[in-house]
C-alpha cells in the first residue's frame, strides 16, 4: 500500500465499506509501527502529575496492537475516520488510550514514572 488512504479517495471507501485485503494492507503497515509507540512508552497526566507509561511485556504489547485493530476498525470507527488527515495518527490515539486503560487494568507489568521535574516545559 503506497497510497494514504487520506490521499485516495478509492482506497478510502474500500476501507470504509471494510473490504479485508484493504485492512490486512493497513494492519501490515500500521502493526509495527503501534507495538513501537507501545514499547517505547509515552508521557500524560493522571490526577495533576506528569507520568510515563511503557509495557514492557511483548505478549501483552500484541495484545493492545490486536485490540487497537478491532476497535479501529469497527463499522463506527472506520466511518467516524474524516478521511483527511494521515490514518496513522487516529490509530496511534485509539492506541493510546487503550495502552492507558491497560495500565489502569493491569498495573504488573508496566512501568508508571512519576518525573521529578514537569515534562514538557
Amino acid at each position: 500500500m503506497d497510497n494514504e488512504l487520506h490521499e485516495d479517495r478509492a482506497l478510502l471507501q474500500a476501507f470504509r465499506e471494510g473490504d479485508p485485503k484493504t485492512l490486512g494492507q493497513l494492519y501490515q503497515r500500521f502493526a509495527p509501527v503501534l507495538g513501537r509507540f507501545i514499547a517505547g512508552g509515552f508521557s500524560t497526566t493522571s490526577d495533576g502529575r506528569a507520568i510515563r507509561i511503557q509495557v514492557d511485556d511483548p505478549n501483552e504489547r500484541m495484545e493492545i496492537v490486536q485490540e487497537t485493530f478491532a476497535r479501529a476498525f469497527t463499522e463506527r470507527s472506520r466511518l467516524a475516520y474524516d478521511g483527511y488527515r494521515p490514518y496513522g495518527p487516529y490509530l496511534v490515539r485509539i492506541c493510546r488510550n487503550l495502552v492507558i486503560d491497560h495500565v489502569r487494568a493491569r498495573r504488573r507489568h508496566a512501568r508508571v514514572f512519576v518525573p521529578d521535574e514537569p515534562i514538557g516545559d
